[in-house]
């Protein structure tokens, strides 16, 4: 197989897998409500649905990244396709909130493989010319997965039952399972003789569970023990890292100002914005009082225009500075928060489409520069180490977002169900939710500015 074709199958498998890695999170956050009546869960239990997928992807980004290093890109994309499918298959078979917990946490597991494996991918496989692109491109079907799962959750759910929201995903993961064996004819395999430093795997797995778990019941005194004890064990873990001569994941690149900033930028930023979808869903479903439907349509906005910024940004970023294009996007996006702070029940349906507009320029301006900031500031032998911490660094900036908004709404509310008597609880948990939200977005596009500054970006 040419080049040329290697790249097109890389680039249409890998578009395949982000889209439902995206879909799936989404989709599941418009169905909560239902599923929430369907299996007996309150509020804060409800949650968990969305966010053990988040958590197992942040633990196992890690392990993910050396395993697609020491076994190869193709190997690690197969067994996510494989993983990711099991889960989808168990998730509607589920009769339980034990199971039906316990199948999205095998999801997450499959999503993590097929993150990290996939931007490596795309890294190895495509020309330098058209990189930024690729990735834009890669971004984009991830945003496509987001907009269409709104409405398509919220559609399916309706009509269907929630279960559909998972079976609608397996004949396309077959698909891929097929191109996947049949159309990838190389593994790129980066390290072979490297020994596996098993006491890093465990300690940075161990630490950024215990961390992320800390920080969904940070209001318990359980919690602050947690985050205290992974502090320690993150802090073990760096200190033996650093001494290692093969390293779980090469702490040393984060000397490198721009994947550092870009990184911190990228961990930030998630915290800040991902939990505007359910601050959204929760306005349109309890306060305006829309159907799961008509909320999803609404929450297409923002991924819809991120959808095309990505895929413009990206083409961009291949011939101007990156970071340039990436504190633009936040400026956008810190417009957005700050509007979605001050949101009420009396806030006009136009003010909060104007601000899902800022957000959905802002953050798709913004993912593909950074992204390509974080996977060229390493040497190729490590692309699956920086493609490990762009999904750790998403997707515990994800877990982190959303356990704020569980702790904050289990602060203000209680362990209660929502209903018109607590309706003002809601917004003031989502007021303050989204006020840090935007301190996280300053801290960001602090550290973009940082790294745009130190001059020493190099492009691809």
């Amino acid at each position: 197989m040419d080049n040329k074709h290697l790249y097109i199958y890389a680039i249409i498998i890998t578009s395949i897998t982000t889209f439902f890695v995206a879909y799936v999170s989404s989709a599941i956050s418009i169905a909560l409500p239902i599923m929430a009546k369907y299996f007996y869960m309150d509020d804060i239990l409800q949650n968990w649905i969305s966010l053990v997928y988040l958590l197992v992807i942040a633990v196992f980004s890690i392990p993910c990244g050396f395993f697609s290093k020491k076994y190869g890109l193709k190997n690690s994309l197969l067994i996510g396709t494989i993983i990711f499918l099991a889960g989808s298959i168990f998730s509607p078979l589920a009769n339980s909130s034990a199971i039906i917990i316990a199948s999205r946490a095998i999801e997450g597991l499959g999503a993590a493989f097929l993150y990290v494996s996939g931007t490596a991918i795309i890294v190895k496989a495509v020309p330098d010319k058209i990189r930024g692109l690729a990735l834009g491109i890669n971004l984009s079907t991830f945003y496509i997965g987001l907009t269409i799962a709104p409405f398509l959750g919220g559609f399916l759910s309706s009509h269907y039952g929630w279960q559909t929201i998972f079976y609608i995903q397996i004949p396309f993961l077959i698909v891929a399972i097929f191109l996947i064996f049949f159309k990838i004819h190389q593994n790129w395999i980066t390290v072979n003789n490297e020994p596996i430093d098993v006491v890093g795997l465990i300690f940075s797995s161990l630490a950024i569970l215990i961390l992320m778990y800390g920080f969904t019941i940070l209001n318990q005194i359980q919690g602050i023990i947690l985050i205290i004890i992974g502090i320690i064990i993150t802090l073990f873990y760096i200190k033996w890292s650093l001494k290692q001569k093969y390293p779980t994941f090469n702490l040393r690149l984060f000397k490198n100002t721009n994947f550092a900033t870009s990184n911190i930028a990228s961990l930030t930023s998630y915290i800040g914005i991902y939990v505007l979808t359910y601050v959204l869903n929760y306005h349109f479903q309890y306060i305006n009082g829309f159907s799961s439907q008509l909320s999803g349509t609404l929450l297409i906005i923002a991924p819809l225009i991120m959808t095309f910024s990505a895929i413009l940004s990206g083409r961009v970023s291949d011939k101007k500075n990156p970071q340039l294009i990436s504190m633009i996007g936040l400026m956008m996006v810190l417009i957005c928060t700050i509007m979605i702070t001050f949101m009420n029940k009396t806030s006009s349906l136009n003010y909060i489409i104007l601000a899902m507009i800022f957000y959905g320029i802002g953050y798709g301006l913004f993912a593909s520069p950074n992204t390509k900031v974080i996977m060229s500031s390493v040497p190729s032998k490590e692309n699956s180490t920086a493609s490990a911490s762009v999904a750790a660094s998403k997707y515990i900036g994800k877990t982190i977002s959303l356990a704020l908004f569980t702790v904050i709404f289990s602060i203000i509310m209680g362990n209660v169900s929502i209903n018109p008597s607590n309706y003002a609880l809601v917004i003031l948990s989502s007021q303050i939710t989204c006020g840090i939200c935007t301190l996280f977005i300053i801290i960001a596009l602090i550290s973009t500015i940082i790294g745009y500054k130190s001059n020493r970006y190099s492009r691809i």
